[in-house]
């Protein structure tokens, strides 16, 4: 009887412990694939290389997932096999804390600067003019022409 109900039960869990289906694999060798570079092409993600063995890679990381492989499990084994190049963006450590901040630095400076720059031009374009009392009667006669045009 109790052998019965360790068939029965493990037959049941069985039937409830699918793995994911091909549409959550596919989502996630896409997301894995745009975090890695391609070992197999130089300068791309793995998402983007058309060649042959990263078709095949991709497939193996589709079989990992398959298998129930953590992300990690799959990193770790793809830094084994291909070494630290296979990392599509540098760690927060070292010299990947410089590498992750001096593109920000380098935005709020240019914010700063191109901020500075406006409120010059703005100061030196409004500033304090002098003109003579003709030209400034010549300008008060314009704008009062124009003002009677735009009614």
């Amino acid at each position: 009887v109790v052998r019965l109900l360790a068939l029965l039960l493990t037959l049941v869990s069985s039937a409830f412990a699918q793995g994911p289906s091909p549409a959550e694999v596919d989502a996630r060798v896409n997301e894995l694939s745009t975090q890695v570079m391609s070992p197999y092409c130089p300068g791309r993600i793995l998402s983007d290389c058309p060649s042959t063995a990263a078709s095949e890679l991709k497939e193996k990381l589709r079989g990992m997932i398959t298998e129930g492989k953590s992300d990690q499990e799959i990193f770790d084994y793809l830094l084994a096999n291909f070494g630290e190049n296979i990392k599509a963006s540098p760690d927060f450590l070292g010299f990947g804390i410089f590498a992750w901040t001096v593109p920000f630095v380098f935005l709020l400076l240019v914010i700063g600067l191109g901020t500075r720059w406006l409120q010059s031009r703005k100061t030196t374009a409004v500033g304090n003019v002098s003109m003579s009392t003709a030209e400034r009667d010549r300008v008060l006669a314009e704008l009062s022409r124009w003002e009677g045009q735009s009614e």
